[in-house]
């Protein structure tokens, strides 16, 4: 499996139920991975999942690994985004949650990836400098990660009531 990975995503979650958005990548500009995401490259919404942290559900040595949401990768004018919503009654998704709601508040970038599969790629220039143009490609989830590879994006807001036990 390939995966992308974009960085200083900007990301918000928007409801005490575990709701959130997520702009992920910028169209047209080139990634410190070298690629370049072009308009159209995620021509209709897809159902993906939320993988736990850096991939969890696609490491092999990780049994009982489940999803920690679900919700819908798409493009929006330029950018690729990512509305969805945690499970709330799973432990690790609500851990997830108050982590993101937590590193927003302390101003700390929230990292995003995504699975990237059966890509269409392109020689590209942007800017004078020549990249790789991802044209079309596959998605089934989505992640927070370390470090990504996305230029310019940033977080903006969290709003989140306490989840009672």
């Amino acid at each position: 499996m390939n995966t992308k990975t974009f960085g200083d995503v900007t990301m918000k979650a928007v409801s005490d139920t575990g709701t959130v958005s997520a702009v992920i990548a910028t169209i047209g500009v080139i990634d410190r991975d070298g690629d370049v995401m072009l308009d159209g490259c995620l021509p209709a919404p897809v159902k993906v999942t939320i993988s736990p942290y850096n991939h969890a559900l696609w490491n092999v040595g990780a049994p009982g690994i489940v999803p920690l949401g679900y919700g819908e990768f798409k493009q929006d004018g330029d950018h690729l985004v990512f509305d969805g919503q945690f499970n709330m009654d799973i432990q690790a998704a609500r851990e997830a949650h108050a982590d993101i709601k937590m590193a927003m508040e302390y101003g700390v970038n929230t990292e995003w990836s995504f699975s990237l599969h059966n890509k269409v790629v392109e020689q590209v220039k942007v800017n004078g400098v020549f990249g790789t143009g991802i044209k079309s490609f596959a998605a089934t989830e989505v992640c927070r990660v370390a470090r990504g590879a996305s230029i310019g994006s940033g977080t903006r807001a969290v709003k989140s009531a306490e989840v009672k036990q």
